[in-house]
């Protein structure tokens, strides 16, 4: 919901990108998981709705090895 609030701002229009309903989708997983990699689009809404698990937000693929690690 919140990317659907967001591309719907009139003041502040954030353009729906072809891969948002794939995004709204994939969020719905984190309150399930450990660790969450995911695009900076929707990283920031992730964030915003869940400021204490914002280190369990990964954008870059390059650093998700090392954060699944920490976990074991």
């Amino acid at each position: 919901m919140e990317l659907i609030r967001r591309a719907s701002q009139v003041r502040t229009p954030c353009r729906p990108r072809g891969s948002g309903l794939a995004d709204a989708f994939h969020v719905t997983y984190f309150p399930i998981v450990d660790v969450f990699r995911t695009n900076a689009t929707a990283a920031d809404g992730v964030e915003k709705l869940y400021p204490h698990r914002k280190a369990d937000v990964i954008i870059d693929v390059f650093q998700l090895p090392a954060m699944i690690m920490s976990y074991e």
